[in-house]
C-alpha cells in the first residue's frame, strides 16, 4: 500500500500515448534494444533513430515528414496552436496508416 504522501493529487493525462506520431519512436527503440542490446539515442531525430534501428530507406521519407510533427505531439506549446487545429481527418488517417507500416516492420523484428 502506498503511502498517502505519495499519491498524486492530480491525474497524469498523456495525449501522445496512443498517438500515431509516438508509436514509431517507441517501436523503433524497441528494434534498438532488442537487434543491438543497448539503449536507443536520447534524441528527437526520428531519422536517426530510424536508422540506428535499420529502418529500410523506403520508409525515411515519411520518418522525415514526421519528424516535427513527432516533436509538437510530445510538446503542444511549441506548435502554437491545439493539435485539433493542426490536423484534419485526412493528415491523421495518413499519419496513422503509415505509422502502421512502421510498427508491423518492427514487430518483424522483435
Amino acid at each position: 500500500m502506498r503511502a498517502p504522501h505519495c499519491i498524486p493529487t492530480k491525474p497524469r493525462i498523456s495525449t501522445q500515448r496512443s498517438s500515431g506520431l509516438t508509436k514509431p519512436s517507441r517501436k523503433l527503440k524497441a528494434v534498438v534494444i532488442e537487434t543491438q542490446r543497448q539503449l536507443p539515442p536520447r534524441t528527437h531525430n526520428l531519422l536517426d533513430l530510424a536508422k540506428k534501428a535499420g529502418l529500410p530507406p523506403r520508409f525515411h521519407g515519411f520518418i522525415r515528414e514526421l519528424s516535427p510533427q513527432y516533436l509538437v505531439s510530445r510538446y503542444p506549446d511549441a506548435a502554437g496552436a491545439a493539435p485539433a487545429d493542426l490536423y484534419d481527418g485526412r493528415v491523421s488517417r495518413i499519419i496513422l496508416r503509415k505509422s502502421e507500416e512502421v510498427r508491423k516492420w518492427a514487430r518483424r523484428k522483435l
